[in-house]
C-alpha cells in the first residue's frame, strides 16, 4: 500500500460530479492534470496524490477505479469505457433492472481481471491505496439527505457493502438503474444514487474531510464537473440537475475563490452531443475536453490548481466549515433585498469587482457608480454585495440622500455592530472606521446610495485609512473628484439583458416561452431604451398585456410610465420610470429645467450643439423665407431663448457650457462627437418625462422656442448640420399647419433635401396658394417667393420641365415688379441658370452662362467684394464654363470662389470643398499637376469633417478615382472605386444612378487588369440595374450594354483585350 500521502504538507480533495458515460471528461481532465504534475515534479498515480476523493453517480465508478483499485489514468479510462459500453448498449432498449445486472457483471469482470474477489468489501478487503474514497447515496424513502459508503473507518455510521454493491447504489439514478436493497434480511433498506438531489458533492467532500482532517491545512479542493448534458435520465429535469451543480460551484467560488484553494473545471459545451456507448461519442468527449482546456482561462485554472497542490495554505477544514458561514451571516445585515426581476449585467459588475478587489488595489478602495435615475445602480450594488458577502465582515448600506441621512445611518449601524461605539458626529465615525476593534474589523464595505444632492461633501465621510471599501451610487457624473480611475458610468442594458429582464418581470412561470414572445419583448425594450426601471416595472405582468403594451404606450405614454410599484425594501423611493426621474426636479437649476423643457420638443438624440451658437448669432430671429409678416410670437420665442442661453444679455459660449455641465453631472445628457459636429443625446424615456412634466402654460411657450431654434439653423451656410436637423423637424410634421409659413418653408427645404420630395411638393403648393390669396395674386414679391419655392420642389420631385416653366414665370414677374437689377430678380435669375445647367445641352448652357454673368454683375454691385451669394454664382458660372470646355474662363472664377469661401466659411466647409472640386476638375482637364493635390485635399477635408462614409466624401473620392483611372493606374483605381461603390451602395441603394456610375468604373478598372470574367460579372450587374431603373432604351443603358458586349467577346477570345473602346465609353458617363 502506498504511504506517500502522509508526508504531504496540505490536504488535497477531489470532488467528482455525477453524470453518465460523459463522466469520461473527468478522466480526461485528470489525465491532463496528472501529466502536468509528472512534468513539474515526478510521476504519481492519482491515489497517491489526492487524500480524499468524493463522488456521486457514474463518477463513483471513476473514484473506485483510481482511489480504491489504484489504477493509473490510462487504465482507469480503458476500464471506464469498457464498462460503459457494456452498461449502455446502443442496440437495445433495456429496463433499469437489466441495466443494473449488466453493471454488476461488468464490475465483477473487472475485479476478477485485477485478482480481486467479486465479493470484496469496499472497506477492509482491498488495501491497494491510502486514499480515502466516499461514494454518495440516499435512501429511496427519504431522497434529499446525503449518505456515504467509505473505504475507511468513520465516526459516522455507514454500510460496508461490497465494491460491486457500492458502485451499483452510487450509480442507481432512478429511471436508469434499479434501486438496490442493502442490509440484513430483517432490516433491508432501498437505496438509490444521490444524483437527483446532489449532483455536485463538493460541500459534502468538505464535510467528509472534517472527520479525518479537521485541523489540517488544505492545499487543494479540485471540483470536476461532468459537463453540460451529462445525465441520461428522463425521470427528472436534466436542466435542473445541471443548474444545481453550477449553482453550487458558483456559491463555492464566491465563498472560497479568494482563498486560492478551490478550483472548478467542467467541460461546458459539446458533451450533450456525445451518444452513450457510441465509440464516436467517446472520441467526441475527449475532443471537446481537449478543446475546453485550450481556452486560456481554463488552462490557467488547471495550472493554478497544480501550484496550489504543492503548498499548504493557511486555511483549515475547520475554517471552511465554520468561519465562512459566520462571516456571511454578519455581512448581510441591513442589505435590502434584490428585486425579484434583477438581471445580472456582466460588464459593470466586473468593473465594480475590479475596482474593489483588483490586484493593484491597496488601502481604502472607492468606486463611484453614476447613471441616470432608473438605470439600476442600486440593484447592481446590492447584487455585488450579496455575491461577495464572504469577503466582508461588515456591510453598511446607507441612504445617501442628505448629509444627515449619511451621518445618522452610519452612527446607527456602527453602534449596532460595535457595542463599545459611542460616537455622535462625523469625526467619531471616521475614527471608528480607521481603528479596528474586536467587533469592527478592517473588512468593511460602506454603500452610500443615491448621493445626488450637490451640497453633500462626501469627502468628510471618507476615513483616512489603508483598509475597507466604499461604493457610492449617484446621478452626478463627478463627486468631489473621487476615484477618477474607478468611476463607472452605468448606461442602459444590452438587448439580451433587457429581453431577459422583461420576460422575468412579465411572466411568473419558468416554462419555455414561444419565440414570438421574445420578439415582441425585443420591440418593447427597444422602445423603452433598455432602461432597467422601465423594463422591470411589472405593468405588463399585472395587466397581462405583452402584445398590447406598445399600442398602450403610444396611446397613453404618460399614464403608463407614471405607473410605479411598491416593493418591500428599505429604499426610500417609488419603483417606477417617472418616479425615478422626478427627483431630478429638486437638483436642477431653474434655467436648466427651462432649457430641458425646450429640448423635450426635439428628438431625443443628435441635437447639434452648434445650433445654439448659430441661433444666437442672429439674436434668435433668422428667417430663411419671408412670405408673411410675423406676429408677437417670434419676438416672445426669441426672448425665451435669450433669457436661457444669454443670461447676461449677450451670447457667451460659457453660459451654454454651464447648462450642459450641470445636465451632464446628473447623467441627463451625453455629448457625443460625430465627424462633423458635437451632438446632445438623451435617454428616450427621460426625454419623454421632460416633456410630460410640463404644465399647460409652459408647453406652448417651450414648443414655440424649439421651433424658433430649428428655424435658425436652416441657413444655407449651415447645410452641414441639416442631417441632424431632419429628425427634429419631422417631430413637428403632425402639427405642421400650426407653424408659421415662413418657418414651414424653411423646414421643407431641409426635408426636401433629405428625400421627402412628394410630401414637400404638396406642402409648398398649399403654401403658395395661401400666400397668393393673402397678397391678392402673383404680381408681388412674397407670392413670387412662394412660387419659386414650389418650382424648386417640382425639380426635386423629378418634374424638370415644370420647374423651368415656373422659374421663368418668377423671373418675368420680378423683372416687372422689382426691376432687372434688383437682388430679388437676380435670385430668381440665378435659380433659372441652375435649372438650365442641369439639362447640360450646349444651348441651355450658353443661356445659363449669360444669366449667371448678369447675376454676378448685379450681386457684386449690391453685396460688395465678398459674399456667399457671390461665391455661389462664381461656382455655378465656373461649372458652366467647365461643361462648355472653356477651362481658361472657368479657372479664375473658381479660384476666386475658393479663396473667398475659405475666408468666409473656412477651408473644410462643404461650400468651399464644392468650389475646390470644380476647380480641381478644371485643373485636371488642362493637364495641370495641381489637380491631384487639390483632389486629395478635398477627400481628406471631407473625411475629417463628416467621416469616410459620408456621401460628400465619397463623391470627392470618386473624382480622385476617376483621375487615377484615366492616368492608367488601374490597381489604385480599383481600390478607390471599390470604396466609392461600397459606400454609395450602402447609403443610396444598389440601383441608384450614382451607385451604378461607381460600379461602371469599378468594372472598367478590373477589365484594364485583364480580369475579364470578373469585369463581365460587374458589367452584367450594371446593365440589369439600368434596365430595371431606366429602361432598355435609355442612353446610359445602351452604353452599358455596349461595354458588356465588348467584355464578353474579349473573355471568349473573340476580340483583343484592348481597353480603348471601354475607356472611350467610360468617359461618356457623368456623376
Amino acid at each position: 500500500m502506498a504511504g506517500t500521502l502522509d508526508h504531504h504538507p496540505g490536504i488535497r480533495i477531489l470532488s467528482l460530479d455525477g453524470g453518465d458515460n460523459r463522466c469520461l471528461s473527468q478522466v480526461e481532465l485528470l489525465r491532463e492534470y496528472m501529466q502536468r504534475l509528472e512534468i513539474d515534479s515526478s510521476p504519481t498515480p492519482p491515489c497517491d496524490h489526492f487524500h480524499s476523493i468524493v463522488a456521486v453517480g457514474t463518477a463513483s465508478l471513476i473514484a473506485v477505479l483510481i482511489g480504491v483499485l489504484g489504477l493509473s489514468i490510462d487504465e482507469a479510462a480503458e476500464a471506464f469505457i469498457r464498462i460503459c459500453k457494456d452498461v449502455y448498449p446502443t442496440t437495445e432498449n433495456i429496463t433499469p433492472e437489466v441495466r443494473s445486472q449488466y453493471l454488476e457483471t461488468a464490475i465483477s469482470k473487472l475485479l476478477r481481471s485485477r485478482g480481486i474477489a467479486e465479493d470484496a468489501k469496499l472497506n477492509g478487503d482491498v488495501h491497494l491505496t491510502s486514499c480515502k474514497v466516499s461514494l454518495g447515496y440516499m435512501s429511496a424513502a427519504g431522497i434529499g439527505r446525503w449518505r456515504s459508503f467509505r473505504n475507511y473507518d468513520s465516526r459516522q455510521f455507514s454500510y460496508n457493502p461490497t465494491i460491486v454493491q457500492a458502485v451499483k447504489v452510487a450509480m442507481a439514478v432512478p429511471g436508469v438503474f434499479a434501486p438496490v436493497f442493502i442490509g440484513s434480511e430483517l432490516m433491508q433498506e432501498k437505496l438509490v444514487s444521490a444524483v437527483p438531489a446532489i449532483i455536485n458533492p463538493t460541500l459534502e467532500a468538505i464535510k467528509e474531510a472534517r472527520d479525518s482532517y479537521l485541523n489540517q491545512k488544505i492545499s487543494l479542493i479540485l471540483s470536476l464537473g461532468s459537463g453540460k448534458g451529462a445525465l441520461a435520465s428522463d425521470s427528472y429535469s436534466l436542466n435542473a440537475a445541471t443548474q444545481q451543480a453550477e449553482t453550487t460551484a458558483d456559491d463555492l467560488q464566491r465563498r472560497f475563490g479568494n482563498l486560492l484553494i478551490y478550483f472548478r473545471l467542467s467541460v461546458d459545451r459539446g458533451l450533450e452531443h456525445a451518444i452513450p456507448s457510441n465509440s464516436r461519442g467517446f472520441g467526441l468527449i475527449r475532443t471537446h475536453t481537449v478543446s475546453y482546456l485550450s481556452y486560456t482561462t481554463n488552462e490557467s485554472t488547471l495550472d493554478s490548481s497544480l501550484r496550489a497542490s504543492q503548498v499548504a495554505s493557511n486555511t483549515t477544514i475547520k475554517h471552511l466549515v465554520g468561519q465562512a458561514v459566520e462571516q456571511c451571516g454578519s455581512a448581510s445585515a441591513g442589505l435590502p433585498p434584490l428585486s425579484p426581476f434583477f438581471i445580472a449585467r456582466d460588464e459593470p459588475i466586473s468593473r465594480i469587482v475590479a475596482g474593489i478587489f483588483g490586484d493593484k488595489k491597496a488601502g481604502l478602495r472607492t468606486v463611484v457608480l453614476s447613471g441616470l435615475g432608473g438605470s439600476g445602480k442600486t440593484q447592481l450594488v446590492i447584487h455585488f454585495a450579496r455575491e461577495n458577502m464572504n469577503r466582508f465582515r461588515h456591510i453598511f448600506f446607507i441612504d445617501g440622500s442628505s448629509r444627515d441621512s449619511i451621518k445618522n445611518g452610519l452612527l446607527s449601524q456602527l453602534g449596532s455592530c460595535d457595542p463599545q461605539f459611542k460616537g455622535r458626529d462625523i469625526p467619531d465615525i471616521t475614527s471608528a472606521l480607521c481603528t479596528p476593534s474586536p467587533y469592527l474589523t478592517t473588512e468593511w464595505l460602506i454603500i452610500l446610495d443615491n448621493v445626488d444632492a450637490p451640497e453633500i461633501k462626501v469627502l468628510e465621510f471618507i476615513p483616512l485609512c489603508d483598509h475597507g471599501a466604499i461604493i457610492i451610487t449617484t446621478r452626478r457624473h463627478l463627486i468631489d473628484g473621487l476615484s477618477p480611475g474607478d468611476h463607472i458610468h452605468l448606461g442602459v442594458m444590452s438587448p439580451k439583458e433587457s429581453v431577459d429582464a422583461l420576460i422575468a418581470s412579465a411572466f411568473n412561470s419558468d416554462e419555455e416561452l414561444p419565440e414570438r414572445h421574445r420578439e415582441v419583448a425585443l420591440e418593447i425594450v427597444t422602445q423603452l431604451g433598455m432602461l432597467p426601471v422601465a423594463i422591470t416595472g411589472c405593468y405588463i405582468n399585472k395587466q397581462q398585456c405583452l402584445h398590447e403594451y406598445l399600442d398602450r404606450l403610444r396611446n397613453n405614454r404618460q399614464r403608463i410610465l407614471q405607473y410605479h410599484t411598491a416593493q418591500r425594501d428599505q429604499l426610500r423611493y417609488n419603483h417606477g420610470v417617472y418616479a425615478a426621474f422626478d427627483t431630478t426636479m429638486d437638483v436642477l437649476p431653474a434655467r436648466a429645467l427651462r432649457f430641458l423643457g425646450i429640448l423635450s420638443f426635439f428628438h431625443y438624440t443628435d441635437i447639434p450643439r452648434r445650433l445654439f451658437s448659430i441661433a444666437a448669432s442672429s439674436d434668435f430671429k433668422y428667417e430663411r423665407h419671408n412670405l408673411l409678416e410675423r406676429d408677437q410670437e417670434m419676438t416672445e420665442s426669441a426672448a425665451v431663448l435669450r433669457n436661457i442661453l444669454c443670461p447676461n444679455d449677450e451670447w457667451d459660449e460659457s453660459a451654454l457650457d454651464e447648462l450642459l455641465d450641470v445636465m451632464q453631472s446628473y447623467s441627463i445628457v451625453s455629448l457625443v462627437s460625430l465627424p462633423s459636429t458635437v451632438v446632445l443625446r438623451f435617454h428616450p424615456l427621460f426625454h419623454s418625462w421632460a416633456n410630460d412634466r410640463l404644465v399647460t402654460g409652459e408647453r406652448g411657450k417651450f414648443k414655440a422656442a424649439a421651433i424658433r431654434l430649428l428655424a435658425c439653423g436652416t441657413h444655407n451656410n449651415n447645410y452641414d448640420i441639416w442631417e441632424q436637423l431632419e429628425a427634429h423637424i419631422i417631430g413637428f410634421v403632425d402639427c405642421f399647419e400650426e407653424i408659421h409659413v415662413n418657418d414651414r418653408e424653411a423646414f421643407i427645404d431641409v426635408l426636401r433635401i433629405e428625400g421627402r420630395a412628394a410630401w414637400s411638393l404638396r406642402q409648398t403648393e398649399a403654401i403658395y396658394q395661401k400666400i397668393r390669396v393673402t397678397h391678392g395674386g402673383d404680381e408681388n414679391v412674397p407670392t413670387s417667393r412662394a412660387l419659386l419655392q414650389f418650382a424648386r420642389v417640382c425639380g426635386t420631385a423629378g418634374d424638370a420641365q415644370r420647374e423651368e416653366t415656373l422659374t421663368r414665370q418668377v423671373v418675368t414677374i420680378r423683372r416687372r415688379v422689382c426691376g432687372s437689377t434688383d437682388l430679388e430678380t437676380m435670385h430668381a435669375t440665378f435659380h433659372l441658370a441652375c435649372v438650365l445647367q442641369k439639362h447640360g445641352t450646349p444651348s441651355r448652357l450658353k443661356e445659363a452662362k449669360l444669366l449667371l454673368l448678369e447675376a454676378l454683375r448685379v450681386r457684386r454691385t449690391h453685396l460688395g467684394p465678398q459674399h456667399y451669394l457671390i461665391c455661389d454664382t462664381l461656382i455655378v458660372l465656373g461649372q458652366a464654363h467647365n461643361s462648355l470646355l472653356e477651362f481658361t474662363l472657368a479657372q479664375p472664377l473658381l479660384e476666386e470662389a475658393v479663396e473667398s469661401l475659405t475666408d468666409l466659411l473656412g477651408r473644410r466647409h462643404i461650400k468651399t470643398t464644392t468650389a475646390m472640386r470644380a476647380l480641381a476638375y478644371c485643373y485636371l482637364r488642362q493637364g495641370k499637376p495641381k489637380a491631384d493635390a487639390l483632389y486629395q485635399e478635398i477627400v481628406e477635408s471631407r473625411q475629417s469633417a463628416v467621416g469616410e462614409r459620408h456621401l460628400t466624401t465619397l463623391y470627392a473620392l470618386s473624382s480622385v478615382a476617376e483621375t487615377t483611372f484615366h492616368k492608367g493606374r488601374f490597381v489604385e483605381a480599383e481600390a478607390e472605386w471599390r470604396k466609392v461603390y461600397d459606400g454609395v451602395r450602402d447609403l443610396l441603394g444598389p440601383q441608384h444612378s450614382d451607385t451604378l456610375y461607381a460600379l461602371h468604373f469599378l468594372a472598367l478598372s478590373v477589365y484594364q487588369q485583364q480580369r475579364f470574367e470578373e469585369a463581365e460579372a460587374l458589367l452584367r450587374e450594371e446593365v440589369e440595374a439600368r434596365v430595371a431603373t431606366m429602361g432598355s432604351k435609355h442612353e446610359l443603358t445602351i452604353l452599358a450594354k455596349r461595354c458588356l458586349k465588348h467584355c464578353i467577346k474579349v473573355a471568349r477570345g473573340q476580340h483583343s483585350g484592348s481597353g480603348s473602346i471601354l475607356s472611350k465609353l467610360g468617359k461618356l458617363f457623368s456623376l
